[in-house]
């Protein structure tokens, strides 16, 4: 049994009406499966090429590093091992460490696993792939091919983590929103010749200054009046000693632009574009949408007028993870994170629409699992240990109608370490209604929604127990992924139809690979840290509003 997928997405071709393709993320891998019948077809990895095999840049022996510790034959260090048993008749033994089938220092560097993938997004067209790395921060842009595979086109490190992407409505420009609170827009392709974009409607102020960082003075902001323990006085005389330090900071060498800035750690991002009818105005325009750990949703213009914002959607008491804009009305945006409830909004008026109530939907899961609290498994930040309720995903999902019929679509809801998926259904008032709570095999990761097919794909925590996100599930074997198809004569969703046969494909190859190990797969975070990340935005202790 392989890595759970942590993110899984559909790719397809609309317009050409090519082969689609299912691609999931699994620690630092792409796995790539036929989206008719679930069969396996490539693996990509950054470390390997397109069948799998591996990259001219494997681990090489080199002379100099032999050389430099006297050749391969040179003999082990002996070193002495003092005895702690007390016997003082026992003698001390030597062990002799021999050297020569140790990987050198630049060998250990160069096998160093792979980072794990966070983040991975087709464009609207289906013709490329966007993936995100999390320990060296890349965005890479994959080129999707006729059989399946993925060739890399680009790879652009950001100056920090990104944690949220997304496209404009042509898919040409990529939005980035990072850690640090901002979003960056940067061209999807990149010219094979000079590294330059090749189609980019960025304005020209995108451009970066080549100016290398100037030296300034350094004054400590302590002195030996402020400063009185002798471990801090020492210290106080080492920063003394440094005259001058350097701007480290390294500028992008991409084309890039910085769009807008939050105060507060970005947690999604979504861009719109609303139609001059929609807008009763004389033209389109298009919107950026962001939200943060601090409980703003933030509207701005789209390019290139991003410094301009349009307004704010303020009810959230905490932080506000996903955004979710139906296709079926655009004007209507559902939002969810830290709190009990869903936000259905009226987001260019900034006004709220209606107030779901989520925390009784996931407290009837915990029941049904016969536990209405906390176990020693899990943790909590409510002080009577009860579940608190993180939204790791929002979804929407256009249920296909008659012609002619207004149309209208379901929310699938997902929450971290839950298992279950909870639906809300759009009524003939564009309100959100409960439909119905779908139990799952195990915590739901991620959805991908099955175009065309009324079908969703959802990836299972394999290696957790159900409902928790630390034990870990020593007994039998669960699916990777399960799915559920709507039924528009029943107007409900079910288990028994089409996308049963992907699922169980895919499920039954993974079975069929080797067991995880985590130094394979990640690089510095654990499974847990990998798959279960939204609870950390919540603030910790009391803040005062």
């Amino acid at each position: 049994m392989i890595h759970p997928f942590q993110q899984i997405v559909y790719c397809g071709d609309q317009h050409q009406g090519k082969l689609a393709f299912l691609f999931a993320a699994s620690g630092a891998w792409i796995y790539s499966f036929n989206a008719a019948d679930g069969s396996f077809l490539c693996r990509w990895s950054h470390t390997t090429i397109q069948d799998g095999g591996e990259n001219s840049a494997t681990i090489h022996d080199t002379q100099s590093r032999d050389s430099e510790e006297g050749g391969p034959d040179r003999p082990g260090k002996r070193r002495k091992l003092i005895d702690v048993g007390g016997d003082s008749e026992s003698t001390s033994t030597e062990i002799v460490v021999d050297k020569s089938n140790q990987p050198s220092k630049k060998q250990k560097a160069e096998i160093s696993p792979a980072p794990a993938i966070i983040k991975l997004t087709a464009t609207p067209n289906g013709r490329h792939l966007v993936a995100v790395t999390g320990e060296d921060k890349c965005i890479r842009v994959l080129k999707v091919l006729a059989d399946g595979g993925l060739d890399q086109l680009s790879k652009r490190p950001m100056p920090k983590k990104p944690c949220s992407i997304a496209f404009v409505a042509d898919g040409s420009i990529i939005l980035c929103a990072d850690k640090f609170g901002d979003v960056y827009a940067l061209p999807l392709l990149m010219s094979e010749t000079d590294g330059k974009p090749i189609s980019c409607s960025l304005p020209s102020t995108s451009a970066t200054s080549t100016e290398e960082p100037k030296s300034t003075p350094f004054i400590p902001s302590a002195n030996e009046f402020t400063v009185h323990t002798k471990r801090n006085q020492q210290a106080l005389k080492n920063q003394q000693k440094v005259t001058a330090k350097v701007t480290l900071k390294k500028n992008l060498e991409f084309e890039h632009q910085l769009l807008l800035g939050h105060v507060s750690l970005l947690a999604d991002l979504a861009c719109v574009t609303l139609s001059a009818e929609e807008l009763g105005a004389m033209s389109p325009r298009s919107y950026i949408l962001t939200s943060d750990r601090d409980e703003h949703i933030r509207v701005s213009r789209g390019l290139p007028q991003t410094h301009i914002i349009e307004g704010y959607c303020l009810e959230h008491t905490e932080f506000v993870s996903k955004l979710c804009i139906p296709p079926w009305n655009q004007q209507s945006l559902v939002s969810g994170g830290g709190d009990d409830y869903l936000i259905l909004w009226d987001w260019l008026n900034g006004a709220v629409r209606q107030k779901m109530d989520l925390k009784n939907e996931v407290l009837k899961v915990h029941q049904q699992a016969g536990r209405s609290t906390l176990g020693a498994d899990q943790q909590s930040d409510t002080p009577d240990g009860s579940i608190s309720v993180a939204v790791s995903g929002i979804w929407a999902f256009e249920i296909l109608g008659r012609s002619g019929s207004e149309p209208k679509g379901d929310f699938i809801i997902a929450c971290e370490g839950l298992s279950a998926m909870i639906i809300f259904s759009s009524n003939t008032d564009g309100l959100l209604e409960h439909r119905e709570t779908l139990r799952t095999e195990g915590n739901v990761i991620d959805v991908a929604i099955l175009p065309g097919r009324q079908a969703i794909l959802y990836s299972i925590d394999n290696l957790h127990k159900s409902n928790s996100t630390n034990a870990v599930e020593s007994t039998g074997q669960r699916p990777v992924v399960g799915s559920y198809s709507y039924s528009s004569a029943l107007d409900k969703w079910e288990k028994n139809s089409g996308g049963d046969i992907v699922a169980a494909a895919i499920s039954e190859w993974a079975a069929g690979q080797e067991s995880y190990s985590p130094d394979q797969s990640c690089q510095s975070a654990t499974v847990s840290d990998l798959l279960y990340n939204t609870d950390r935005l919540r603030k910790r202790g009391q803040y005062d509003d």
